[in-house]
């Protein structure tokens, strides 16, 4: 599902399940503004500075930095 498919007619149109089991996320949903034009859907990764998620960055946040913790040299003596 994109974002778009609960916009119509430049208003919100969420499905009456989600206003029914969620009315709390459901409103926080309905007082967010809309885009006066259409604005394509794109994923926004707040760790990336172009906001795009590449396999570099998620390999690097999946490992870690690489630095071990300074613990690390009393457990693994």
């Amino acid at each position: 599902m994109k974002v778009s498919d609960y916009i119509l007619n430049g208003r919100w149109n969420l499905p009456d399940y989600l206003i029914q089991n969620a009315p709390m996320i459901a409103q926080k949903i309905m007082n967010m503004p809309l885009p006066l034009e259409f604005t394509p859907d794109k994923r926004n990764w707040t760790q990336a500075a172009d906001g795009e998620l590449t396999n570099k960055l998620d390999y690097s946040l999946l490992n870690g930095s690489g630095t071990p913790a300074p613990w690390c040299k009393l457990i693994w003596y």
